[in-house]
This record gives structure tokens, C-alpha cells and sequence, in this order.
């Protein structure tokens, strides 16, 4: 039984490093691009390691383009959005668990309605509303409908109203005695309580902002107040793609969702625990 065990770890091991350098080639493949200079793309076919590694790319998107702009303009819309969706979907998520109220079931079903439409089906409607508002080609744009649920604001909300359903009612009953009011269980019981699900929310939320690509080629039209990601566009021309910057900006670009995941990862193993256990 030992021996098979043994023979049975080494196969899933030898499965799970297949599968893992299959996931990294990708990422490999940027990173050694970034480092291969314009010319040599082309002609170093899919070589594991550039010939001649160069720091040209990363001099040239820094000169070439205003790459420092970008990323402060991401940094700033990513906080402002993630922020907005924490207020929106957690104060959400707390209306349709905690209070009973006749349509309450109603109201959510619509709201998981609005995952089935596509950012496609809301693009020209939201560019109508912030044309009204005049918040186009500003950075608001794409900061303000988060704090009204925005794109995955249904994902948010029905993932925090599950962590919320998992909260023993005795605990609210217990603060209401002790005289605390509805904001007070929300913000003494509700959110203690839940930090790996408000976890994921977050870098949800981060994730959605800073890798959107749409919407900033749809509101912002000076380059100057682009972000990161929307940026990426700009590397591409009428005739051609100059792979090294867009790859360089690539790799630059997914720098801040891999040190947040790593930072949050615990989060989704406690979540995952406790979405596990009952009782």
C-alpha cells in the first residue's frame, strides 16, 4: 500500500509541474520578449532565452510614451473603483441579507440578472450617461459607476450576501441588546466576520479596473490620462504591432495583480475553508 501511495504522489507531482510550466510558458515568453530588442522578434523564433538581452525596451516605452502617466492614472482609478465597489456592494449585500422586506427577493434576482449582460450591452447606454455628466475623456469616468455596483458589482454582491447568510443572527440580536444600531452590526459583526470574502471582493474588484481594456478607449481620448492597460493600444499601428513594448507593457502591466494575489492569497484559503464547513 506504501509503494503505491508513493508511486501514486510522484505521478500527481510529475502532473502537477507539466501543468504548471504549461501555465508559465505564456508569462515566460513576455518576459523574454521584453528583453529582446524590436529587430530580433521576428528572427529569434521561440527561443526560451533572448540572444541578446537588452534593457532597450524598457528605455525606449518610458521615453517613447508617458508610461509613468499611465500608471498613476491606473493607480488612482483602480483605488477610487475598488473603494466605490466595497461601499456599493457591501452596504448591498447587507440590505438584501440582514433586513426582511417584501421584494427583497425580487431585487436580487434582478440583480443577478444584470451578470448575464455583457459590457457591450452597457457600453453605449453608460457613454450616454457620462456624456450627460460630461465626465468623458476624465479619469472619473471610469471611477463612478463603481460606486453604483458597475460590471461585476453582481458577483460582489452575491458573494458577500453568501458570506453575510453564514453570520449566526444571535450575534446581531446580541449587539441590538447591547444597543448598537443597524451601521454598528454592519460594522461590528458583519465585516469582522467576513474579511476573506471582502478579501476576494477586493482583488475582484482591483482586477476588473486595472486590467480593463474597453472602457478607457471608449471614455478617455488624450493620451496623457490613459491608463496602463488601455495604453497597451497605443503600441499598435495602422500596419504594424511592436511586439517588445507591448510585451514589456504586458509584463509591467500584471506586476501589481500578482503581488496583490500573493499578498491576499491566505484570504482565499480561509474562504475556502470556511465555505467548506458548516455548523
Amino acid at each position: 500500500m506504501k509503494m503505491i501511495e508513493k508511486r501514486n504522489k510522484v505521478i500527481l507531482y510529475i502532473l502537477l509541474t507539466i501543468g504548471a510550466v504549461l501555465f508559465l510558458m505564456p508569462i515566460w515568453t513576455v518576459l523574454v520578449i521584453s528583453f529582446t530588442s524590436e529587430g530580433q522578434v521576428y528572427t529569434s523564433g521561440s527561443a526560451l532565452w533572448p540572444r541578446q538581452p537588452t534593457l532597450e525596451n524598457y528605455q525606449r516605452i518610458f521615453e517613447a510614451y508617458p508610461f509613468v502617466d499611465w500608471f498613476r492614472n491606473s493607480a488612482i482609478v483602480t483605488s477610487l473603483y475598488t473603494l466605490g465597489q466595497f461601499i456599493s456592494c457591501t452596504f448591498t449585500a447587507y440590505a438584501l441579507t440582514h433586513f426582511k422586506y417584501k421584494g427583497r427577493e425580487l431585487i436580487l434576482g434582478f440583480l443577478l440578472a444584470t451578470m448575464m449582460l455583457p459590457f457591450q450591452v452597457q457600453m453605449v447606454p453608460l457613454f450616454l450617461v457620462m456624456t450627460k455628466l460630461k465626465l468623458v475623456n476624465t479619469i472619473w469616468s471610469l471611477v463612478v459607476p463603481a460606486f453604483f455596483g458597475d460590471v461585476t458589482g453582481a458577483v460582489c454582491i452575491f458573494l458577500l450576501r453568501q458570506a453575510f447568510l453564514q453570520v449566526p443572527a444571535s450575534l446581531s440580536d446580541a449587539a441590538y441588546v447591547d444597543g448598537a444600531n443597524p451601521f454598528q452590526v454592519f460594522t461590528k459583526v458583519y465585516l469582522p466576520l467576513t474579511k476573506p470574502y471582502l478579501a476576494v471582493m477586493v482583488l475582484l474588484s482591483f482586477m476588473t479596473s486595472w486590467n480593463d481594456f474597453s472602457r478607457p478607449l471608449v471614455y478617455i481620448s488624450d493620451i496623457n490620462r490613459m491608463t496602463v492597460t488601455g495604453g497597451l493600444s497605443f503600441f499598435r499601428t495602422e500596419w504594424q504591432i511592436d511586439w517588445s513594448l507591448t510585451m514589456t507593457g504586458t509584463l509591467m502591466a500584471i506586476l501589481p495583480c500578482v503581488l496583490l494575489y500573493v499578498f491576499l492569497q491566505k484570504y482565499f484559503e480561509k474562504m475556502v475553508i470556511s465555505s467548506g464547513v458548516k455548523g
